[in-house]
């Protein structure tokens, strides 16, 4: 399992993405770097305050499964 901390701008775009946490924490050298791969490419409804679309951070978790074929 690993956990990212994403900073999203108030177009919903993803400026910046960090493991925050990674169970065990050896996965985040082999699944970090794909990880913020792909969350650099989502777009997201961004932080709102009083109405207004404001930069926000977001916690997204991502759970590996391996199985053997």
């Amino acid at each position: 399992k690993i956990v990212l901390k994403v900073h999203v701008d108030a177009r919903g775009l993803p400026l910046e993405a960090n493991v925050l946490k990674a169970e065990p924490e050896n996965v985040a050298a082999t699944f970090g770097n794909p990880s913020i791969a792909a969350v650099m490419q989502w777009q997201f409804n961004p932080a709102r305050k009083h109405g207004k679309a404001i930069d926000g951070w977001v916690l997204v978790p991502f759970t590996f499964s391996l199985t053997e074929l």
